[in-house]
């Protein structure tokens, strides 16, 4: 009865999972393009704030931010839809914004950067977007959905084999007088964290590298 019991709860971590996973494939499939795209916004909006933290310590002197390598990020991870100078974002730091991106909310550090950013993100994607469409109306509506259904169905069943060699693992942390079903739980769930967010990082970086390709003209010969 214990056995079973270990084994209910494993799946029931499992089950929890699955269902928050699921509710993010179901939106890929039967979701409105609009309801898409305010995904595809939002997971940008966490890649700036991510990448921002990354480089800027808001607590610490302007000096000390790295936002050269943070305007080198920006540029190789919107892949020439936009590039952009360590000079602009000392200047939106500093408080100069208005003459950076056309006179918007005077204020500085980080949350000018912040603001800035995210609009030229905003910006890019659209470029993006327009691009893709240039090869078919609409087509960047499928293009976004297929990429989210990939990474969703690609990650989930990598996950899947994780997870079936932690609950081995954790087996064995029984011998250092460890609970395996906590020790599962904790790991399992660090585990699904990471993969929510590879799933989020890379449904944009797709997109800027999607490129349509040509189809292969149809012989008629027999």
């Amino acid at each position: 009865y214990g056995i079973r019991k270990d084994i209910f709860k494993y799946d029931e971590v499992m089950e929890n999972q699955r269902q928050v996973l699921y509710k993010l494939r179901r939106r890929a499939l039967v979701d409105t393009d609009e309801s898409i795209a305010a995904c595809l916004r939002d997971f940008n909006d966490q890649n700036v704030d991510e990448l921002l933290s990354q480089h800027i310590q808001a607590d610490q002197p302007m000096q000390s931010w790295g936002l050269e390598q943070l305007a080198q990020d920006l540029t190789t991870r919107f892949m020439g839809t936009w590039s952009v100078e360590a000079a602009q974002l000392e200047a939106l730091a500093s408080g100069q914004g208005s003459s950076i991106d056309g006179g918007a909310a005077p204020d500085s550090g980080l949350p000018a950067i912040r603001r800035f950013v995210r609009q030229k993100t905003y910006e890019a994607i659209g470029m993006k977007e327009r691009a893709i469409d240039m090869d078919g109306p609409g087509l960047q509506h499928g293009v976004k959905r297929q990429i989210l259904l990939m990474l969703v169905d690609t990650f989930w069943q990598r996950h899947l084999e994780n997870m079936d060699s932690l609950r081995d693992a954790v087996k064995l942390r029984t011998y250092g007088e460890q609970n395996p079903i906590v020790e599962y739980k904790r790991d399992a769930y660090k585990a699904f964290a990471n993969m929510m967010v590879r799933i989020r990082r890379n449904v944009v970086f797709y997109l800027f590298n999607f490129q349509p390709q040509p189809l292969a003209p149809v012989s008629t010969a027999r």
